[in-house]
């Protein structure tokens, strides 16, 4: 048997969208939202446990024809998880799968085909999209699923919620296929499967278990049923799998009675009850130093005890129902009690939840926690901010204030807390822009630049690669070529041709416009021979190879030809004739095929082409190459 259960059906967490009625479940922390959805081992776990709803056929069908589909279907009727597995199914159609975001190279909403590459898988989520974007993105769909195709690539949209899953076009109507919910019995006995225990799923099945199964609005709580029964059968070996089931089910129906403990509690205990439940499994120290913020924070005055007269620990743990677990850590006996208890407090104690982000940051910046601890206060508080709906602001702030302290492990925690931001369903977008000015500002000290790069570099490159791009390149204006933040532009895009296509998309805008000098120097510093004539992983070909890589280099080369001055490019050029003409692979063609087509346009610029390889070797080719044009007769 395994010690460990997992299950990635849809989105977790008791999240509510569209219109009608939200069955919230008690006694289940949210899990984290999946940062990778179109990654390959996530992929995988979920085919596992993938039930095919009866129009997955159709849709299929849909996409390898038509080239686009168009998902809709009630909030927790698995949509989403049907919108990975095409794209899973269908993975031999294409090279890469990637997600595409609702919004134009500026930020707004809307599609743009600037940075589509070829034979790409394309996931488009519209799940959390308000009316008035989502009325920017259907006026661009049928031009994007035009690009999408030209391109031999394959894109699967999951439409809005509510009445925006009707498309206004005709067109659109035609792409659009519903989603039914599958069977969820059948859903939860697949996850159980997993799970490896021949008591698993359970039969028969028991009256409770039935019950909630036929009630049941979304597969996403039937996600939270599967792990609760895990943890029941962890934490709960010796019992029967029906008792498993029973106890899952009565814990996310029915809240554990927290108000009966807190009418006879203490001011210390209440603080204590809430320091383990939002630390789940911490050190006694920490959390009596956590509780002490709390009380602080709280403004209480605790009578002076002295200190041989105090009660220990262990009995102030037990007064509240906590115990240490087999690694010496404070946890709640009940299980799933501890976020029943953060739910109390979060929802019935408005004017304490006040107090709680100053509580955190001071606790997480202040009480000698280690990293996992630190870790858990921030889970705890992103979790209780996404059951109820609320902003992702104060997770924001709390990372910002870390990004900027002085010791390392804190900046790594805050590095953690944005990517938690940046994955996150509802706050993605206003993290992603809170990470966008602050890459636009002249003005931050250097421990907020290296935690802007890792997070671009990290969880941000990691689902939306474009807007990791963008960030930096806005960064790497403001910088010395030698600087982290440059090198961190060059490490995302040296190994991707189309990332490298679109950084220099950005690079000749930036040139003709009003970055001239700054991206200038950067499209000389990132086009170096040894940058785009290096193999790059897996043993793929150089970045010069590739057709939009060229094309991108010959729309800058153009602007330099036609508008800067000799003497900035003039240097940089002379290196690359050296190279290629000591180059025993054929690349001097390439090169100079794409210097040729930067001229086009521009007659001047063969001129200034010529005198650039002048006392070069390499001058009797370029004529030949410039003749064979029919640009200059020499």
């Amino acid at each position: 048997m395994t010690d460990t259960f997992r299950t990635n059906i849809g989105r977790a967490g008791p999240t509510h969208s569209g219109q009608g009625a939200q069955h919230v479940y008690y006694g289940v922390r949210s899990p984290s939202w999946d940062p990778r959805p179109l990654a390959t081992d996530q992929l995988e776990g979920l085919a596992a446990e993938f039930v095919e709803p009866t129009t997955y056929g159709q849709a299929g069908r849909a996409l390898r024809e038509r080239g686009t589909v168009l998902l809709r279907g009630e909030p927790g009727s698995g949509r989403t998880a049907t919108a990975r597995m095409l794209l899973h199914h269908n993975r031999r159609l294409f090279g890469t799968l990637r997600e595409v975001l609702p919004e134009t190279e500026e930020g707004k909403p809307g599609l743009g085909s600037y940075m589509l590459g070829e034979r790409e898988g394309l996931l488009l989520d519209l799940t959390e999209l308000g009316p008035a974007p989502w009325e920017s993105v259907q006026r661009d769909l049928p031009t994007f699923h035009q690009s999408v195709r030209q391109r031999e690539s394959r894109l699967v949209v999951v439409l809005p919620s509510g009445e925006a899953q009707r498309t206004t076009d005709p067109f659109l109507e035609g792409l659009a296929v519903e989603v039914p919910r599958a069977d969820p019995a059948e859903v939860l006995d697949r996850a159980l499967k997993l799970v490896g225990d021949p008591a698993l799923p359970v039969r028969p099945v028991p009256a409770e278990l039935h019950r909630f199964l036929e009630q049941v609005e979304r597969l996403n709580d039937v996600a939270l049923l599967a792990q609760s029964i895990g943890r029941h059968r962890t934490r709960e070996p010796s019992r029967s799998a029906g008792e498993w089931c029973r106890s899952a089910v009565a814990a996310l129906t029915r809240p554990p009675q927290v108000p009966e403990q807190m009418g006879a509690a203490t001011a210390r205990q209440k603080a204590l009850l809430l320091s383990v439940a939002m630390l789940d499994g911490a050190r006694p120290k920490s959390v009596d130093a956590v509780c002490e913020v709390l009380l602080r924070k709280a403004a209480h005055q605790e009578v002076s005890v002295p200190l041989l007269d105090r009660t220990d620990l262990s009995a102030q743990f037990e007064g509240i129902g906590a115990v240490l677990d087999a690694d010496g850590r404070v946890r709640l006996k009940e299980p799933d009690r501890a976020q029943a208890v953060r739910r109390h407090f979060w929802d019935y104690t408005p004017w304490l939840k006040e107090k709680m982000q100053g509580w955190i940051t001071e606790a997480v910046t202040g009480a000698d926690l280690d990293a996992q601890e630190r870790s858990a206060l921030l889970v705890s508080l992103a979790s209780e901010l996404g059951r109820a709906q609320e902003s992702g602001m104060p997770l924001w702030r709390i990372a910002r204030r870390l990004a900027d302290g002085p010791a390392p492990g804190l900046r790594e925690t805050a590095k953690q807390a944005m990517g938690w931001g940046l994955t996150h369903p509802s706050w993605g977008r206003h993290f992603s822009q809170e990470l966008y000015d602050w890459a636009r500002s002249g003005d931050i000290s250097e421990p907020l630049r290296g935690v802007l790069i890792e997070v671009c570099l990290g969880p941000l490159a990691a689902r939306f690669p474009e807007q990791a791009l963008v960030r930096l390149h806005h960064l790497a204006r403001r910088l010395h070529p030698a600087d982290t933040g440059v090198r961190a532009l060059l490490s995302l895009i040296a190994d991707n041709p189309r990332l490298y296509a679109f950084a220099l998309h950005r690079l000749m805008d930036g040139m003709s416009r009003s970055h001239r000098e700054r991206d200038t120097r950067l499209f000389l510093h990132l086009s170096t021979p040894e940058i785009l004539l290096t193999g790059r992983a897996g043993g793929s070909p150089p970045l010069l190879h590739s057709r939009v890589v060229r094309t991108g280099l010959a729309k800058c080369w153009g602007e330099l030809l036609s508008s800067g001055p000799p003497e900035e490019w003039t240097p940089p050029l002379r290196d690359w004739f050296t190279t290629i003409h000591q180059s025993p692979t054929g690349h001097a063609p390439l090169f100079l095929d794409l210097l040729t087509a930067a001229c086009h346009g521009h007659p001047d610029a063969y001129g200034l082409l010529y005198r650039a390889a002048r006392h070069h070797p390499i001058r009797p080719l370029l004529r030949t190459r410039l003749n064979e044009a029919r640009a200059l007769s020499f």
